[in-house]
């Protein structure tokens, strides 16, 4: 049935936060129908799908209510960032800062779980991290330590991980100090005193090459 004469019908969302409307709309005369548009929200949370209800009401005529679906357009990637990302193996306990963040304010707090592929013996870091549910972001310590052993710098590669997320990865370089000991690489005697003690050179080495030579007598 078409309206004699213009109709004014109120329009409300029961959650403005992920659909607007507009306050009224108008049927014109001698129309049964008037469309509008329904707006939704990115609202910057990771709240999962949401579900908000369209009502309408005109004096003289009974109200009507729909169900409207969303589906949380809001990102699920965990970001991974580690500075610096360079350090020597003896910087200690906060060698580096690790940083796992969202892109939006989650709903309930996100446990990032962290793995590296690494032997763990010149690098650690907690196993999880947690981004509270005010927060888009959340640090945590890097530590760095010798293994005295003579190996060459290692790149490490560090996993943030959470239910329902898109993990992320990040590489960190361990740089070797540990250096080659001295050793005796020859053993001589004095060609003018061939009964003498022998005398054994020493040579010094590091990553670079040899650094320098010493003789004692050796008993």
């Amino acid at each position: 049935m078409s309206v004699a004469g213009p109709l004014e019908v109120m329009v409300k969302s029961s959650d403005e936060t992920e659909a607007t409307v507009p306050k009224t709309v108008t049927i014109p005369g001698g129309e049964r129908m008037f469309s509008f548009f329904v707006n939704t929200v990115v609202d910057g949370e990771l709240d999962d799908n949401q579900k908000a209800i369209i009502s309408v009401f005109a004096i003289a005529f009974s109200g009507a209510n729909a169900e409207l679906s969303m589906i949380d357009a809001d990102s699920t990637q965990i970001t991974l960032t580690i500075d610096p990302s360079l350090v020597r193996e003896d910087a200690g306990t906060n060698a580096a800062i690790g940083t796992v963040s969202v892109p939006a304010i989650p709903n309930s707090r996100v446990t990032n779980n962290l793995t590296s592929d690494g032997d763990g013996a010149e690098i650690i870091f907690p196993a999880s991290v947690e981004i509270t549910m005010d927060n888009t972001s959340a640090d945590f310590p890097i530590g760095a330590f010798t293994d005295d052993t003579i190996d060459s710098d290692e790149m490490v590669t560090i996993t943030a991980s959470a239910t329902d997320h898109l993990s992320d990865q990040a590489t960190i370089t361990i740089t070797n100090i540990d250096t080659p000991p001295w050793v005796i690489n020859e053993v001589r005697t004095d060609p003018a005193d061939p009964g003498g003690d022998a005398h054994g050179h020493v040579w010094g080495c590091s990553g670079a090459g040899r650094v320098g030579r010493v003789s004692l007598p050796l008993k």
